[in-house]
């Protein structure tokens, strides 16, 4: 019987935490909140995907200024070296899990296909 219970159990948040990351979640800023979709969980398949047909899909180039980038979580120390290395820099937190960062001649593309990312726009102050 204990078994069966530590079975289920473990079935039980297995099953909570897929449907939890497959939920919208929301930034909150001072002039009103976005609402983003789940991250696409194969980003290989998206850059595969992407590759393919790269003669109709424009790449983002690398760019630099601001942008608003949400994570699936709170970031983790080699999460945020990760960024650092690809020429990201947090600047600002957001609630929640986002960042105000400045990009350093990073292609957005890239960072938004990083596992840990859920979203990536450029920031608008107003």
């Amino acid at each position: 019987m204990p078994r069966t219970f530590c079975i289920l159990l473990a079935a039980g948040l297995l099953l909570l935490n897929f449907t939890a990351s497959s939920q919208t979640k929301q930034i909150r800023l001072r002039t009103g909140t976005i609402t983003t979709p789940p991250a696409d969980s194969s980003a290989a398949a998206t850059i595969a995907a992407a590759q393919s047909v790269t003669q109709t899909l424009s790449v983002q180039q690398p760019v630099s200024g601001l942008f608003l980038v949400q994570f699936e979580s709170p970031l983790q120390t080699g999460e945020r070296v990760e960024l650092r290395a690809l020429g990201v820099d947090l600047l600002k937190y957001v609630p929640d899990d986002a960042f105000i960062a400045k990009f350093n001649g990073v292609s957005p593309d890239r960072v938004g296909a990083l596992n840990f990312v859920r979203w990536v726009e450029s920031y608008q102050p107003d």
